[in-house]
């Protein structure tokens, strides 16, 4: 928690240095996330001085941080609530025992005293009064029905007629330090809407509801833009239900949010608090603008397999405004639910909306030779004359079960028509690589899968919903034309993303929209997710290895953050004042400034097992790579039937006097294709470090730099398996939770040993930049 009591020394509580060493020591602990310590220490000075209201608010938020709420209230008995920090405190505590109605009164007053506080008004956000449809303006149904948008064979049109090529940007509006919940201010969605309008996009979805403010924001930008509105498509969120059952309680919890989203669009709606959920007093009517809405999720392929076997005999559907024959159970569902929420549109407001499920090419209605299924495979690899006891594959069946949108017909009384839409990037499944067809296009594999989509289709129009490429470090699957699931600068991002949308165009579809606005920092790819521990702790820091965290049109940056090739900040430390060896560690790098330009080495210990567990090799004129303790890599080979494969290696733990190796990761697993064909595995090796300099250019696949004075070197920090560098937990699978505490790092140079360690941080300072690809991506959707 932040405090205002002390000195920026202290990164998250500073209290005037006149205090007693103990509780000096205290403040410490408390700032290393030593939270039991923090108590032990001020249980004891509280025995020689009951009164100190500085100790016993320092112990509420110990056992705060605890959970142990009841003892934290006790520490705050006799203590003045005026003081902001105490009131703050007690808030706290309060909003988590379930008094949110005192925890907003206590804030109010404390904001009262202490206007500037923004940590009391960020926490007072968490607690509305309570509203309800009272507080709502009076409503008259319009008597005619509204369609302000419908459908033709391409996409999007009208109500005169007029085509809208979808040009768009999905809104993820994560922060960094926050989760999806923790939403920011106005005057942010102001900025990002008037960005999509710059980059002259014209379309922005929202996958949920978004708080109030984002759609005044909207209303106010599009009544200033009269001639140049930007459309929204809407979605309805959801999680999977328990033991695959779309019906019943499941159904009515989707329906009911699904009325929320319709209530929000028409300025209808009061919201009551509920935690991960937006909340609040809807009021502004965005339905003119309203130009689709998308329900659902990439659904998982078990989890529809497991429906259409739950309810065999659910095939059909007759409703007012949809019906489907002959169809899967899941698809039969599908059209129940979007009928019902038509039907609440057209009821409540007499409007419709043109509507789509969210689909993804693992469920799209084709079928693919080169993807089997895990049973498919297994029984080709042993017909082949493999033998293994358990197959080591862990993925979807991507191809298993199918999902089409055809098989959902409009009766004559929907007249705004329903579309395909589709989350479909160029890199996967592996099938959009493997597929002859698609491999023979003489533009892209891409560019082959949506045409045969678009085949496929016909006369319904297809909306590219999500698409993009991300800026980051590291692949997590290869593409034949290079359109990676990441391992791009940010150059490369915007080259491709534009290729991306004109081969979108070219095919005749509906349009895209790019995912996404923003980087993320919460995001977690396969590839990575078990080396970013605890995950709770994602928000605050970024892993620019992590593909899914940096697909943003806007770069959030550490503020701390300095350019490959830049000097030393002011703020970097000194490692050796004699040598001017300087070292800077923030939310994304562990960098360091090395007095040479000549090939060099050096080791660092990141574990207390193991001794040095890296080894970094800076050779300017060739190799230059990381390597690593070899019980500490990440992924290890092993033995796969016939075959070899990398898996993650969970019992990494550094073991003293073992052999560096080099770090080695598999984007793409060796696979057999049902025509008996083998794909060979494709690997990646993270571990080599690529010369660049970013000065004309981020480049987050470039590692080191060597200048005239200096080698600048910057290591991702799970490259050095360090899990949250915020808290400075690095990787232990030998350990219940997978990771422990360090108090830093020691480097060894030319002989001589470096202690390093930094204040760990609950709130990253950031910044945010425009990528290249805002210019990209506005020059090319400037063109008819």
């Amino acid at each position: 928690m932040n405090f205002r009591r002390g000195l920026a020394l202290l990164v998250f509580l500073g209290i005037a240095m006149s205090h007693a060493t103990p509780y000096q020591d205290a403040q410490t602990a408390y700032r290393k996330q030593e939270y039991q310590k923090a108590v032990n220490l001020l249980t004891q000075q509280l025995k020689q001085n009951p009164s100190n209201q500085d100790v016993r608010i320092l112990l509420a938020f110990s056992y705060y941080q605890l959970s142990k709420y009841d003892l934290a209230l006790d520490a705050l008995k006799g203590v003045d609530l005026k003081d902001p920090d105490a009131a703050y405190a007690k808030a706290l505590i309060l909003g988590r025992t379930g008094k949110p109605d005192e925890a907003r009164v206590l804030l109010q007053n404390a904001l009262k005293a202490y206007p500037g506080r923004q940590d009391l008004a960020q926490e007072l956000k968490k607690y509305p009064a309570v509203i309800s449809e009272k507080d709502l303006p009076p409503y008259k149904r319009p008597a005619q029905l509204r369609l302000p948008y419908t459908l033709n064979a391409k996409g999007f049109q009208t109500a005169s007629g007029k085509s809208i090529e979808v040009k768009g940007v999905n809104f993820g509006v994560a922060l960094p330090g926050k989760f999806p919940s923790e939403f920011p201010e106005k005057s942010y969605y102001q900025q990002w809407i008037k960005l999509v309008g710059d980059m002259n996009g014209n379309v922005i979805r929202a996958y949920t509801i978004l708080p109030p403010s984002f759609y005044e924001a909207l209303l106010e930008y599009n009544t200033a833009h009269k001639d140049r509105p930007i459309y929204l498509i809407h979605g309805v969120w959801t999680e999977l239900p328990e033991n695959d059952d779309y019906q019943g309680a499941f159904e009515e919890q989707f329906y009911r949010e699904a009325t929320h989203v319709i209530n929000v669009l028409h300025g209808r709606a009061a919201i009551q608090p509920v935690p991960g959920h937006a909340s609040g007093l809807y009021t502004s009517d965005v339905s003119p603008y309203l130009l689709g809405i998308i329900i659902g999720r990439e659904w998982e392929p078990f989890s529809v397999m497991g429906f259409n076997e739950r309810a065999p005999n659910f095939t059909s559907y007759q409703g007012t405004y949809l019906k489907a024959e002959n169809v899967l159970p899941m698809e039969a569902w599908l059209a129940r639910i979007m009928d019902r929420i038509i039907k609440y549109q057209v009821d409540t407001y007499n409007q419709q909306t043109p509507i789509a499920f969210t689909n993804w090419p693992t469920l799209d209605p084709m079928t693919h030779i080169t993807e089997t299924t895990r049973d498919e495979e297994n029984a080709i690899r042993r017909k082949l004359g493999e033998q293994f006891e358990k197959p080591l594959v862990n993925e979807f069946n991507n191809d298993e079960v199918g999902l089409d949108a055809l098989k959902i017909e409009a009766t004559t009384a929907f007249k705004a028509g329903q579309f395909a839409s589709y989350h479909a990037y160029p890199y996967y499944p592996d099938f959009m690589n493997l597929d002859a067809g698609y491999s023979a296009h003489p533009v892209s594999n891409y560019q082959g899968y949506l045409e045969e989509l678009k085949r496929h289709y016909g006369n319904m129009p297809i909306l590219i919903s999500e698409i993009g490429v991300p800026s980051s470090r590291s692949v997590a699957h290869f593409q034949n034309q290079g359109y990676t699931h990441g391992g791009h600068s940010e150059a490369e991002q915007a080259r491709i993303d534009v290729e991306l949308f004109k081969q979108i165009k070219d095919t005749g579809l509906a349009g895209g929209i790019l995912f996404a606005l923003l980087d993320e920092w919460f995001k977690r790819n396969w590839l990575y997710m078990d080396f970013e521990l605890p995950a709770d702790h994602n928000p605050r820091w970024l892993n620019i290895m992590d593909a899914e965290q940096n697909y943003g049109v806007i770069a959030a940056e550490d503020a701390r953050e300095v350019p490959l090739c830049a000097a030393p900040p002011k703020n970097a430390v000194t490692l050796d004042n004699q040598l001017g060896l300087k070292a800077l560690a923030t939310s994304t790098y562990l960098h360091f400034w090395l007095p040479t330009t000549t090939a060099t080495t050096f080791q660092l210990d990141t574990h207390p097992d193991g001794g040095y567990e890296y080894q970094v090799n800076i050779n300017p004129t060739g190799i230059t790579e990381v390597k690593v303790n070899a019980a500490y890599a990440p992924f290890i080979e092993v033995q796969d039937g016939s075959y070899r494969t990398l898996i993650f290696n969970r019992t990494a733990r550094p073991k003293q006097g073992a052999e560096y190796v080099p770090i080695v990761s598999q984007p793409n697993r060796l696979r057999f294709s049902r025509d008996e064909k083998l794909y060979p595995r494709k690997l990646d090796f993270p571990g080599i470090l690529k010369p660049g300099d970013e000065s004309k250019g981020r480049d987050a696949t470039r590692d080191y730099c060597a200048s005239e004075k200096y080698t600048h070197v910057r290591l991702p920090w799970t490259l050095i398996n360090v899990t949250d560098p915020s808290s400075r937990f690095v990787l232990d699978l030998t350990r219940d939770e997978g990771y422990l505490q360090v108090p830093g790092i020691r480097m060894n140079w030319k002989g001589k040993v470096y202690n390093l360690t930094w204040d760990t941080w609950e709130n990253p300072p950031f910044k945010l930049r425009v990528k290249p690809v805002f210019d990209a991506l506005k020059n090319f959707w400037a063109k008819p």
